[in-house]
């Protein structure tokens, strides 16, 4: 709405309307698109065919872009954005001119790249151990506050964090993948993560397929209090 107001006359009601009515409607359009991913998942998760695309992911992993390859994405981006304001400027009248155009391409390839950058600075320092869940061996106990971080519900990750103490004390991420149920605080006064017994049965809303229930196990999460718990396929320890 913002980027319409002000390329399209700024204060002229009739633009307002546009604005609020095309920003009603992508709004709906995008709830759309994530209740369907939402539904997609759940249907995928339900017989399986999640749990066989993730396998074959770990197979045909990719490595990472080398920078050159790096540069010259960021490059056909910039080139791309570039050629959109060109022809759009003119219907927003905007004199179609390279100065406008190259800024406006440098300015969403510039925060495109910015935003890759702050999740890679995010973790920049830290030692990453990756640990399985599935041989339930798993005890971490800190005796520090924890705080929920974040919890990305498309990617079914939980990150619990805790900041630099005084001290030799440094950062703490603890991060849950693929989580299928939890039952967690949003603040902890110490953290006790451990595998729940063998005669502790799967949250009753989570469905988890039958060849697919040795991948995941039920981590009890307490602060020495309350029944909070995680399941989740793996955890990844990243520690400052």
């Amino acid at each position: 709405m913002g980027i319409v107001w002000a390329l399209s006359g700024f204060g002229d009601p009739d633009v307002w309307l546009q604005a609020a009515l095309t920003g009603v409607g992508v709004g709906f359009l995008v709830w759309g698109v994530c209740r369907l991913a939402r539904w997609q998942h759940a249907y995928d998760e339900k017989t399986g065919r999640a749990e066989e695309a993730r396998q074959a992911a770990a197979r045909n992993r990719v490595e990472p872009l080398s920078p050159a390859v790096a540069v010259l994405l960021s490059l056909g981006g910039w080139v791309v954005a570039s050629g959109v304001f060109w022809v759009i400027g003119p219907r927003m009248d905007i004199p179609r001119s390279l100065p406008w155009a190259a800024t406006y391409g440098t300015l969403l390839t510039t925060a495109s790249v910015a935003g890759a950058w702050l999740q890679r600075r995010r973790l920049r320092g830290f030692e990453v151990g990756d640990r399985s869940v599935a041989n339930r061996d798993l005890t971490f106990r800190y005796e520090r506050a924890f705080q929920l971080w974040s919890y990305g519900a498309s990617h079914r990750q939980l990150v619990l964090r805790a900041g630099a103490g005084g001290g030799s004390e440094g950062a703490v991420e603890i991060e849950f993948l693929d989580v299928l149920g939890m039952k967690v605080k949003s603040r902890y006064r110490e953290l006790l993560i451990s595998p729940a017994p063998d005669n502790d049965p799967l949250d009753e809303f989570v469905d988890v397929p039958e060849k697919c229930r040795a991948d995941y196990v039920k981590l009890l999460v307490t602060d020495g209090s309350g029944d909070g718990f995680v399941i989740c396929r793996a955890l990844r320890v990243h520690e400052k």
